[in-house]
């Protein structure tokens, strides 16, 4: 193979993983601010619901209940640092069915 030969091939392949590249980037996209039902004016939580995430002065707060008016517990996650999806529902109330998902969403949120 000729050195011009082995040079256009290089740059052939070089070509195709640049527009590869390009097209895998400008296909990631952000996932849809899917907000479930309950968020909405006039629905309710889901019955199996124990605590509810909510924003409290720039932070997530603990609550017992959706129509609690101060938390139990107060996190030291900001919400400045979340997601706008995120921020959207805690404005409303994240419910959550027990300790596990708790925790879980917590770390989640501080990670």
């Amino acid at each position: 193979m000729s050195i011009r030969l082995k040079g256009a091939l290089l740059a052939g392949l070089a070509a195709a993983a640049l527009c590869m590249g390009i097209w895998a980037v400008s296909s990631i996209t952000a996932p849809e601010d899917e907000v479930p039902d309950y968020y909405y004016e006039g629905a309710s939580m889901p019955q199996d619901t124990k605590f509810v995430l909510r924003d409290y002065d720039g932070y997530i707060g603990i609550y017992s209940s959706l129509y609690a008016s101060a938390p139990d517990t107060v996190t030291n996650i900001k919400t400045s640092t979340l997601r706008d999806t995120d921020r959207k529902m805690l404005s409303r109330g994240i419910p959550v069915s027990g300790r596990g998902e708790l925790l879980t969403l917590l770390e989640d949120f501080g990670s």
